[in-house]
């Protein structure tokens, strides 16, 4: 447990060793500017503008139309309306697959490509007598 609170004490005086950030001119080397930095005072700074990023972007993201765009967000009434026009399209589909079908039989009708044997035939009506006699 000692080594522990003196290994903690030794890296937070790490941290806080104080630093001189000088800014040069290259040709005159006249110095622009001179800042006393620590660790710690840079892993604030950093640490601050990334949470004011963060924070930022997601106001930006909340209050603009930027969150139509997250994949699974979109807005409930646009969901029903896909739905409702994907439900349209389908029947729109089955609609057009028959119409084809009956113009394609109707071609072949006509053009005489079905042979007699295939044609639709009416089925014999049978009398009530004859039914009850091929039961048996």
């Amino acid at each position: 447990m000692e080594t522990k609170k003196k290994w903690w004490k030794a890296f937070i005086n790490r941290l806080s060793y104080r630093y001189r950030f000088v800014v040069l001119n290259d040709e005159t080397y006249e110095e622009k500017a001179s800042f006393l930095l620590s660790k710690l005072n840079v892993i604030l700074a950093l640490s601050t503008v990334v949470v004011i990023n963060i924070l930022l972007t997601s106001l930006v993201i909340i209050y603009t139309p930027l969150k139509q765009y997250i994949p699974g967000y979109g807005d409930y009434g646009m969901r029903k309306q896909i739905r409702k026009l994907i439900n349209e399209t389908d029947q729109l589909t089955a609609k057009v697959q028959t119409s084809e079908h009956w113009v394609g039989n109707v071609k072949m009708v006509l053009s005489g490509g079905i042979p007699e044997n295939e044609m639709y035939q009416k089925p014999e009506v049978q009398k009530k007598g004859e039914e009850s006699s091929k039961k048996k």
